[in-house]
């Protein structure tokens, strides 16, 4: 189902120095798989992670209002507001739709958390 590790995309953000263009996760399909509830904490923190990749890399190929009005956009406010349970990284999500800045800085935070601290391998 997820063919990746959290240490995986830890070292993909870090080689690609943040989030957005340059970070290649092939087909996966992150909204799919945060829709599965049955999913373990350190799925749902990979497909967190790589869907924060999709988004500013959404921003950086248009602007930002383009991005929120976009499928990405869309999906991503009706995953917010269902009853999935996301992850620690829902902060930064939920930025997404309060301005770029916000967002790159919440993307900041969580990088730092993942890469710089290596804060989530040890779950």
């Amino acid at each position: 189902m997820v063919p990746l590790s959290l240490a995986e995309v830890a070292d993909k953000l870090e080689r690609a120095g943040g989030f957005g263009d340059g970070v290649d996760f092939g087909p996966f399909r992150p909204f799919d798989v945060l829709a599965d509830p049955g999913i373990s904490d350190e799925v749902r923190e990979v497909a967190s992670l790589v869907l924060l990749c999709e988004l500013a890399e959404a921003v950086d190929n248009s602007t930002w209002k383009d991005a929120v009005k976009s499928s990405h956009g869309r999906r991503l406010r009706r995953l917010l507001d269902g009853d999935v349970v996301v992850t620690t990284q829902e902060v930064a999500m939920r930025a997404f739709f309060s301005g770029e800045a916000e967002f790159f800085a919440a993307l900041q935070s969580v990088y730092s958390l993942v890469v710089d601290g290596k804060g989530m391998r040890g779950r």
